[in-house]
């Protein structure tokens, strides 16, 4: 692409002219350098273009998610069957004699999760698993899920799973990086675990803000980020 790139455009009243051809002169100084000319139709269509604003959205288990929709962090989230979510946007006036049309676009990554994992992704998410799917099977991956609920005030669940017998480490951070707390700092057996984080007994009382939750567990590493929001 050009640096800096210049467009010209030409009225020609197309519809009182009775002639089948047009013939448009162009002429340039000879100081310009022309890389090459592009000629093109403008057409003026009776229409508007006007990008709404998300200004709430409703999660019909987990409430208000407006501040998770509006932040782009990567993080995968699952619209479970019988679950949705109410967006409310802003619209201009319409003038007289005017239709209204909307194009909603979702950007994100769109991934097909496997059916044996999709039951422990699934309780996780919701804050707990329980005891029979523990004595099922155990996991096969290390695994950080998304706390539940986030935002959160002030108490929230992360579950995790280890397939092996390991020392865990399970700490929350500040967005400076500083140590806020430590979850877990023990070695377990594999399986299925949950921890409860509360945002009011951890030093007196955490301002509302980002923070960012790291399990560590033999070489692997996982980080996600969490908002208290008071």
């Amino acid at each position: 692409a050009r640096k800096n790139m210049s467009y010209v455009w030409v009225p020609v009243d197309v519809q009182n002219h009775k002639e089948t051809n047009i013939d448009i002169g162009i002429a340039w100084t000879g100081t310009a350098k022309l890389d090459y000319i592009e000629l093109s139709n403008k057409l003026n269509l009776d229409y508007t273009l006007h990008e709404s604003e998300l200004i709430s959205a409703e999660h019909s288990q987990d409430g208000d998610v407006t501040s998770l929709l509006q932040n782009s962090d990567g993080n995968m989230v699952e619209l479970n069957p019988q679950e949705w979510v109410d967006l409310i946007f802003t619209a201009p006036p319409l003038s007289e004699g005017m239709n209204r049309s909307f194009i909603f676009v979702s950007r994100g990554r769109y991934v097909t999760i496997p059916e044996e994992k999709k039951e422990t992704l699934t309780l996780a998410q919701k804050g707990g698993l329980n005891e029979s799917v523990r004595s099922e099977k155990l996991p096969v991956s290390y695994e950080l899920f998304d706390n539940h609920p986030n935002p959160f005030n002030p108490i929230t669940k992360i579950s995790y799973t280890i397939p092996e017998p390991n020392f865990v480490s399970l700490k929350i951070f500040d967005v400076l990086g500083r140590e806020i707390a430590t979850l877990v700092a023990e070695y377990q057996d594999a399986g299925y675990k949950t921890v409860e984080f509360s945002g009011v007994s951890t030093n007196g009382g955490l301002p509302s803000g980002v923070y960012f939750y790291k399990l560590q567990a033999g070489s692997f590493v996982s980080v996600r980020k969490m908002l208290l929001a008071k």
